[in-house]
């Protein structure tokens, strides 16, 4: 067993069951915090981008102390708003290549092809993005120095990914937390 044939019937499948759980993680979480058995902490506020320029200010220098954030900070919401949408958008698009006769009955055919690259741009988006979390070294913080007024030298290590460990011989006036 292999080859194309079962790759499409297993993507197919994966495809399926993937909708099966968006659909069900959407419905629990819509019921439960209308009917106020869950928080909606994951929800976005204005507290969340007021958050997000703090913390900028805080990387830039600005500001001495970093923002105090609640349960869930800024990141942690918007990566959940963007899986959350980047789902909708896969389930809509592959219900599109999956239906493409009923979908061209009742909506302009051209959706099809534009559904395709969309489907696939958002695949590779996605995958993109969970290769990158995955090789986050998540032990250690890593630290960038910045040339500033009143620079003092970095002692950290600053470090992009393990291979390519720069020494920070830089100076800077205070170093920006970039995992934590």
């Amino acid at each position: 067993m292999g080859g194309i044939f079962a790759a499409r019937w297993l993507h197919r499948a994966v495809g399926i069951a993937f909708t099966v759980l968006v659909v069900a993680h959407l419905s629990v979480a819509i019921t439960g915090v209308l009917r106020g058995w869950m928080k909606g902490t994951m929800l976005l506020g204005r507290r969340d981008f007021r958050d997000a320029i703090d913390n900028l200010r805080y990387y830039a220098g600005d500001t001495a102390t970093p923002p105090k954030f609640g349960r869930f900070d800024y990141r942690q919401k918007f990566e959940y708003w963007g899986l959350i949408f980047g789902s909708i958008i896969m389930v809509a698009t592959g219900f599109i290549l999956f239906f493409p006769i009923a979908t061209a009955n009742v909506l302009p055919a051209q959706l099809i092809p534009a559904a395709k690259v969309i489907h696939s741009y958002e695949a590779l988006f996605r995958s993109a993005g969970s290769h990158a979390a995955t090789t986050t070294p998540s032990s250690s913080t890593s630290m960038i120095c910045i040339v500033g007024p009143g620079a003092r030298p970095c002692s950290d290590v600053v470090s992009a990914d393990p291979v390519t460990r720069i020494s920070a011989t830089r100076y800077m006036s205070r170093p920006l937390r970039l995992n934590g």
